[in-house]
Order: structure tokens, then C-alpha cells, then sequence
């Protein structure tokens, strides 16, 4: 869908930045020397996530 002036949704959107070089497939083994993810620092992580409605992290709503 565009608009009179011929832009889409997508220059509206955010930059997602560069794509990291990695995939993951669930039940797959990690390749030997690479550390499982560490759930604290993965909690950190998902309370920098905040819900687009209301000030409150995606983790303490309890969403995941």
C-alpha cells in the first residue's frame, strides 16, 4: 500500500539493523565450545522490552 507521495509502510518502520550470522533450530545440540545462554543475563535482556501500551517490561507482565 502506498500514499500519494509513492512511500510504503516500510519507510516508516524503524531500521532493523544488520542481520547477525547465526540460525538455531530447536532440539539441535550447540556445536562443542559454545556456551549455553546464561538465564539471567537472558532476564535482562527480555526486561529491556517494554510493552508498546503501557510502561511495563514484556518479563515482569509476564508474558514470556
Amino acid at each position: 500500500m502506498t500514499n500519494a507521495d509513492d512511500r510504503s509502510v516500510r519507510d516508516f518502520m524503524p531500521d532493523p539493523g544488520e542481520p547477525n550470522d547465526f540460525s538455531a533450530q530447536a532440539g539441535a545440540l550447540l556445536p562443542p565450545g559454545v556456551p549455553a545462554a546464561d538465564n539471567t543475563k537472558v532476564v535482562e535482556a527480555l526486561r529491556t522490552v517494554y510493552d508498546p501500551e503501557i510502561p511495563v517490561n514484556i518479563y515482569d507482565l509476564g508474558l514470556v
